[in-house]
């Protein structure tokens, strides 16, 4: 048991430095040294993980990106929710919902202060939100 618990909290440790790494530019002004603008995180992790909201507060207020509004709406939306942190030259974030979602659900959360650019279903209930 407590193996297992040391491995998943070192998937989540491995997650943290993947998105660091990655939007290392948000961080320091030589980050663009090593930030990856092609990136996606290995796993996904609930939206109510620490370690994840960590994750997404690195990337901070990045063009119309922001950390903690999103992780409010999600939340609100689907409390269950998965979220894998991705970079795709701008803040890229692929969404699992574990409810149904609907088209006035979509709707919210295209238009609640998350402002992404593109909100697209990629697979039933999977979505991919984009900011540039």
């Amino acid at each position: 048991m407590h193996k297992q618990k040391a491995r998943c909290k070192m998937r989540e440790l491995n997650l943290f430095n993947e998105v660091a790494t990655a939007y290392a530019d948000s961080i320091s002004q030589d980050g663009y040294k090593l930030r990856n603008l092609n990136f996606e995180a290995s796993i996904f992790l609930p939206i109510h993980n620490r370690v994840l909201q960590a994750a997404l507060v690195v990337i901070g207020r990045y063009n119309d990106f922001d950390a903690f509004t999103v992780i409010d709406i999600l939340s609100a939306l689907d409390p269950e929710c998965e979220v894998k942190i991705a970079r795709e030259g701008s803040v890229c974030l692929y969404v699992q919902f574990k409810q149904d979602m609907s088209d006035s659900k979509r709707n919210y959360l295209a238009m609640k202060n998350l402002l992404a650019d593109e909100i697209d279903e990629i697979e039933k209930n999977l979505y991919r939100i984009w900011w540039d």
